[in-house]
This record gives C-alpha cells, sequence and structure tokens, in this order.
C-alpha cells in the first residue's frame, strides 16, 4: 500500500508553528514526543567515563521535516547535528530558522541514500521521530539499510510511532475530521507495541542481528487530552515519570531505543 499523499503541499513550518504555540492537544504530542526522545538520547550511558566531553554525540534527525527537533538540542550535548529530509521547501526553512554553526539542514533524494560516504560510520545517535508509519515496507528497509551506514558500532537508534494499540485511532479520526491535514492518508505502516518486532523483522529480516531493542515503552497516554484544558498540567504530568520506566502499553506514541551491533549482513 502507498500513500497519495502530497508532502509538498504541507506549508512550510506547519508542525514548527504548532509546536511553537504552547498550547492545545497537537502542541503538546509535539512537545512531548521531543521531550521523551531527548531524555532517552542524554541518559547516562553506564559504560561512559566522567569526562564531560565523552557525553558529547554527534546526531543526525531523519525526516527532521522544518527542523524543530534539532532545534531544541544544546550545542554542549550535541556539538554536530544534522537533519535531513527529502522536501527542499521545509529544509530551507529548517536551515532558514534552526541552521547554526553546528547544526545544518540537507535535502536527500532517496532514503537508501542518505548522506555521502563521508558520514559512513559516523553518527553516535540517529533519530526517527513519526517517519516509519509514513512509510511503506520497501522504503522503510531502504531507511533502515541507510542507518547502518551511518550510524557507529553502539551507537543508538531512537525511533517513534504511533500505537495502534492504543487510543491513537480515536485520535486519529479526531484530527482527520477537525485538522487540515489527514493522517489517515499519510500513515499506510502501522505498529502496536505488540507487533513491532514481528512487523519489523519482516520487512528487515537482519533487524535482531544488528540491532538489540533496549527500551521498548510508550508515552502520552491521556496528558494530551488534559493539554486541551490546561497544558502546564499536562507537561507536569507528561514529566512525572521517566518513559523508560514507563510500562504501560497504551500509550499511543510507541517509542523505542536500539542499539546498534554493527555485525556484518
Amino acid at each position: 500500500m502507498e500513500s497519495d499523499f502530497n508532502y509538498n503541499n504541507i506549508p512550510n513550518g506547519y508542525y514548527d508553528n504548532i509546536f511553537h504555540l504552547d498550547k492545545g492537544i497537537r502542541g503538546f504530542w509535539h512537545w512531548s514526543k521531543f521531550e521523551t526522545v531527548k531524555k532517552m538520547i542524554t541518559s547516562s550511558d553506564a559504560n561512559a567515563s566522567s569526562d564531560a566531553s565523552t557525553s558529547q554525540k554527534k546526531i543526525l534527525d531523519i525526516g527532521c521535516f522544518s527542523g524543530t527537533f534539532l532545534g531544541t538540542l544544546p550545542q554542549n550535548k550535541f556539538p554536530t547535528q544534522i537533519g535531513v529530509d527529502i522536501l527542499e521547501d521545509q529544509i530551507n526553512f529548517a536551515n532558514s530558522k534552526y541552521k547554526t554553526n553546528f547544526r545544518n539542514f540537507i535535502q536527500i533524494s532517496d532514503l537508501g541514500n542518505i548522506l555521502s560516504s563521508e558520514y559512513n560510520n559516523f553518527f553516535d545517535v540517529v533519530t526517527v521521530i513519526e517517519v516509519i508509519e509514513h512509510l511503506n515496507s520497501s522504503e522503510i528497509l531502504d531507511l533502515l539499510n541507510g542507518i547502518c551506514r551511518v550510524l557507529k558500532k553502539d551507537g543508538e537508534l531512537l525511533i517513534t510511532t504511533p500505537n495502534y494499540f492504543s487510543f491513537w485511532p480515536f485520535l486519529e479520526f479526531y484530527l482527520n475530521k477537525f485538522s487540515d491535514i489527514s493522517y489517515e492518508e499519510q500513515h499506510i505502516t502501522k505498529f502496536t507495541f505488540f507487533n513491532f518486532e514481528r512487523k519489523i523483522s519482516s520487512i528487515m529480516n537482519e533487524f535482531f542481528n544488528l540491532f538489540d531493542i533496549e527500551i521498548k515503552t510508550t508515552s502520552h497516554l491521556l496528558a494530551p487530552f488534559v493539554a486541551g484544558f490546561n497544558y502546564s498540567l499536562a507537561q507536569k504530568i507528561a514529566s512525572a515519570i521517566d518513559v523508560k520506566y514507563w510500562k504501560i502499553f497504551l500509550g499511543p506514541l510507541l517509542v523505542l531505543k536500539c542499539r546498534y551491533k554493527n555485525q556484518p549482513l
């Protein structure tokens, strides 16, 4: 199944503007997913020394769109930040708003050729935030192969995607009905907390030879609805428990932290 949705029709900076509203269900959704991923990638590495330099990481955000996520990351922890996307206009927006001497955004032509060979085994962290649900199986395989090329051994792969074993389908229905952007047309590969391993290994047979899933959890649960009437309270609720200790499988956002073993294909 392939989507006929034209992503070029999404206005430049559309989701960035929603994020910076600092109110409402949709604004909270983006804030909370970025906070969740940031906690995952800035958590202490048990194998790292106390030297502050060891905590500095090179990060690649795939499907960065308008650059909002990298725009929230500090230079002292992530001194090299690159975002990539296939949409030229969104990349231009990202560079106009968020580009710095340590952060850059690059348009790519396809998922199997994410960056040039100079970036082979280059990144400590790769984030794929609400991207894979927009891709078919062949595209997801290309994406994963590309990630394996640019990610260092023992590097971290962070994936988030809607959890369809949750109230997400109801939230999606609500957004499709009242939003000017249809998620039904965009989401073509649907994962749940329970089927992720089976589905991802059917797409990439070698996935579990290449990656260990260190954390699989969900986030958001009821907090987005609280944000509809009290944004700051929703933020406090979302921050009350570190997501890696959150064991409830019904949250509408599936979050996975994977460690790259760099085994030969």
